[in-house]
């Protein structure tokens, strides 16, 4: 790498210029970045954390501003006080020529923040402004052996992460790289699980994971050891009308119970979801898949009991006609 000749004053001129935020004395007026490009801001960020991120014109300034500190000497794997390194940051905000600076300078890929997560983590639950960045990243840390399979203190791996935050495309090239379809996190938990009840937008994006797990192997009806939920209590109580579908269609049993004996007509019966409507279209589908609409959890409650409780009024009506249908097809003594 060429040298960049550069004086104290051009240095702290740049730093105070271009990074994303100031850092204040107590008084409010002091820029310590501007006397020391090794200061750290109160949650440890150096200035390298802090440009690994940074709002750019064009990726070129943010990789000019982030050799320029590399040539100053910065450590490369410096660590601020929840331990991510600039890679984890660069990593996390899909920064994709950051990041492949940053390896060429000997970032190390196995490093992990204090919750155990590593770069690869960082990029599959990250902010980016394209999923292109996101995959472009998570391929160059792939090609420096970062474990595809490395888990957090919470036994979260990379494909849990990119499943909970709905990236299929992330999904996909963890899943090429041999990522473990039914790795299990503390609780129990698989990438199954954690799409059933992600956070993301637009509901195709859980569909399409959904769909990648269960292609490569995925129990569609792995319970939980903790509680003994499958994919389909959880897509039921969050109301993920389209994941439900797809997870019915690939063999969910409807009446699994969990620990409590719920199965999940009672999930639903006492979930969250966005409208009554959307759980009378989650009911209504496990119905047609055979769900027992008079199944007791250990409580003694049944679905009609749960859903009256929890005013889900258009539920319970839905549930108490089938209710209805089933005692009159019952055969009756002789």
């Amino acid at each position: 790498m060429a040298r960049i000749r550069t004086t104290q004053r051009q240095m702290d001129t740049v730093t105070c210029r271009i990074l994303p935020w100031e850092v204040p004395d107590r008084a409010g007026t002091s820029r310590p970045w501007c006397r020391n490009e090794n200061a750290e801001a109160d949650n440890g960020d150096s200035p390298l954390h802090s440009a690994s991120c940074g709002k750019y014109k064009s990726q070129e300034d943010g990789v000019r501003i982030v050799r320029l500190f590399l040539e100053r000497g910065m450590d490369v794997n410096r660590k601020r006080n929840d331990h991510c390194t600039p890679l984890h940051v660069a990593s996390y905000c899909g920064k994709v020529e950051i990041v492949r600076l940053l390896l060429e300078c000997g970032a190390r890929v196995d490093v992990g923040a204090s919750t155990g997560a590593i770069p690869l983590h960082s990029v599959s639950w990250g902010e980016y402004e394209s999923q292109e960045d996101g995959i472009h990243v998570a391929r160059l840390l792939l090609e420096r052996a970062s474990d595809v399979n490395a888990r957090g203190k919470d036994k979260w791996t990379p494909l849990h992460a990119a499943a909970y935050y709905g990236k299929p495309e992330i999904v996909r090239l963890l899943l090429d790289h041999s990522a473990e379809a039914n790795s299990e996190a503390d609780n129990g938990d698989t990438p199954l699980h954690l799409v059933s009840r992600g956070k993301y937008e637009p509901p195709e994006d859980g569909v399409r994971v959904a769909r990648l797990l269960l292609e490569r192997g995925a129990d569609v009806n792995k319970q939980r050891h903790n509680d003994q939920c499958t994919a389909l209590h959880s897509a039921s109580y969050w109301g993920k009308i389209d994941v439900v579908q797809l997870l019915l269609e690939d063999g969910a049993r409807t009446n699994v119970e969990a620990s409590t004996g719920a199965t999940p007509l009672h999930s639903v019966s006492w979930g969250e979801h966005g409208s009554q409507e959307d759980g009378v279209r989650i009911g209504r589908l496990l119905l047609e898949h055979g769900a027992d609409v008079n199944a007791k959890a250990k409580s003694g409650q049944t679905p009609i009991d749960s859903a009256t409780r929890n005013q889900r009024f258009k539920l319970a009506q839905l549930l108490l006609e089938n209710a209805v249908i089933f005692h009159a097809q019952r055969p009756r003594a002789s």
